[in-house]
């Protein structure tokens, strides 16, 4: 079709578009392609695109008076769309549209929010502390505030059976499927949660280190019941490698088993060399060069990123890696997912009291990239959200930009 033949231009409904003080984003979610540019002819034209007259759709004529060089690259990644209609057609540009947006309105928006515990997706228990020397137990309290790996503590402390049943009464009336029980040491009587967790129908992940899974088998009497959780196992730097692949041999057959290897530097990556792990990286506080070079994120890994629009909104006023989660400390307090902020809550309707508490302080549920440092930054919506790594290490970001 020859160019004197198009009518009308159209802002493509799949592309996503964000403002950054001078700079615009255009972002693809059909071809995942996207362009930043601070050309004003461009951010104009996006402008005239959303104006409610203009409802997404241009004449040929103001399209081609609007041109440059990156308005012509845009269009070569299918951020616009020619129509042939004689007449103006009507193109709906997707936008966020919140029922309820806590940060314009939090009190209103708080009682207009009905079941509340409809937001919860998922709980980590933890039942106990572990127990180790100085050294092996300051490094894995840096990992445990990284990701849902037993705490470790000289406290004796347990978590009560009629709490833990309090806790999984109360979760029936969520959204919750998977709840997530953390084992620091084998010296409880599991079998006495296991008749708790039969109770109700959830998930089950028992989070637990290697060194300590054939001591905490070693307490179970009903092997039946432990079949129908699942172990997620985790070794690390000071795990005895010989305990993780005997475990990994004789768990070959059996599918409830998933183990993943907390990898610090170079070293212990690439001696990791069994396929049946996952490896996840863990900050020490003065590994910043391995990060750097095998964990952080460049440009090119950001624009390979393959969103949609409801990723691209969900990062606008959401954290996916939190959203919806509680952790519940062997003492009976309760914080959002890889938070510290611990709190006491009492009486009934306790994760009620919790999810509240949460959406009023939002230490994790609702931060998002506009929050941080990146606020200035294009690319902050394409970035995967906020991490506890940024969080509790206080790291300004995890790319390289």
């Amino acid at each position: 079709m020859k160019q004197s033949e198009l009518h009308w231009i159209a802002l493509s409904p799949n592309v996503f578009v964000d403002y950054t003080e001078g700079k615009i984003l255009l972002y693809n979610t059909r071809n995942y392609k996207c362009i930043t540019s601070t050309d004003t002819r461009l951010i104009n034209l996006i402008r005239e695109f959303y104006r409610p007259e203009n409802l997404g759709v241009l004449s040929l004529d103001e399209f081609e008076k609007m041109t440059s060089n990156d308005v012509r690259v845009a269009n070569n990644m299918n951020m616009f769309v020619s129509v042939k209609n004689s007449t103006k057609p009507l193109n709906f540009l997707p936008i966020l549209n919140l029922q309820h947006d806590l940060t314009k309105n939090m009190s209103g928006g708080l009682k207009e929010i009905k079941g509340k515990l409809s937001l919860l997706s998922s709980l980590f228990i933890q039942i106990n502390y572990g127990y180790a020397d100085s050294k092996v137990s300051f490094y894995r309290n840096l990992t445990s505030k990284q990701y849902a790996t037993p705490c470790f503590s000289e406290e004796k402390t347990t978590l009560r059976v009629d709490f833990v049943e309090q806790i999984l009464k109360e979760a029936c009336l969520s959204s919750i499927h998977n709840v997530h029980i953390i084992i620091g040491s084998p010296m409880i009587n599991i079998m006495e949660y296991i008749r708790i967790f039969e109770r109700y129908n959830f998930q089950y992940y028992l989070h637990i280190y290697s060194d300590i899974v054939y001591e905490f088998l070693s307490h179970i009497s009903d092997y039946s019941s432990v079949s129908k959780i699942n172990f997620v196992v985790f070794c690390d730097r000071y795990s005895n490698p010989n305990i993780a692949q005997r475990l990994i041999k004789e768990s070959k057959d059996c599918g409830n088993f998933e183990f993943i290897n907390l990898i610090d530097e170079v070293d212990r990556l690439l001696s990791c060399s069994s396929s049946a792990m996952k490896m996840l990286p863990v900050w020490t506080e003065n590994n910043f060069d391995f990060f750097l070079k095998e964990v952080f994120i460049g440009i090119e890994d950001i624009e390979a990123s393959e969103l949609t629009l409801s990723d691209l909104f969900c990062n606008q006023k959401l954290n996916r890696n939190f959203f919806g989660i509680l952790q519940i400390n062997p003492d009976e307090t309760i914080a959002a997912f890889l938070d510290g902020k611990n709190t006491r809550y009492s009486g009934t309707n306790i994760l009620n009291q919790a999810v509240v508490s949460e959406l009023i302080n939002n230490t994790r549920w609702r931060v998002t990239r506009n929050m941080t440092s990146c606020r200035t930054c294009p690319y902050k919506y394409l970035c995967p959200p906020v991490t506890a790594l940024e969080l509790n290490f206080k790291l300004d970001k995890i790319c390289k930009l």
